[in-house]
C-alpha cells in the first residue's frame, strides 16, 4: 500500500464506482427480472451476491494499484 494522499484518493474514487456501478447494474437486473414469473427464488440469489459486491470492488482496487506501485519501484 502506498501512502501517498494522491493514490489514496484515487484507491477510494475507484472502489467507489466500482461498488456503486455494480450495484446499480445488479439493482436494474433484479428490477427487470422480478416481472418475470418465479422471481421470488431469483430474488433470494441476489441477497447472497449483494454482500460479495465490496469484497469484489476491494480486490479489483487492491490489483489494480498494486501492479501500479510494483512497476513504479
Amino acid at each position: 500500500m502506498c501512502t501517498d494522499v494522491k493514490v489514496i484518493k484515487k484507491e477510494v474514487n475507484c472502489f467507489l464506482l466500482i461498488n456503486f456501478g455494480l450495484i446499480t447494474l445488479v439493482s436494474i437486473f433484479i428490477f427487470v427480472s422480478t416481472t418475470k414469473p418465479n422471481s421470488a427464488a431469483l430474488g433470494g440469489n441476489f441477497a447472497g451476491l449483494f454482500m460479495y459486491i465490496p469484497a469484489f470492488s476491494v480486490v479489483v482496487v487492491l490489483k489494480k494499484f498494486l501492479i501500479t506501485v510494483f512497476l513504479q519501484q
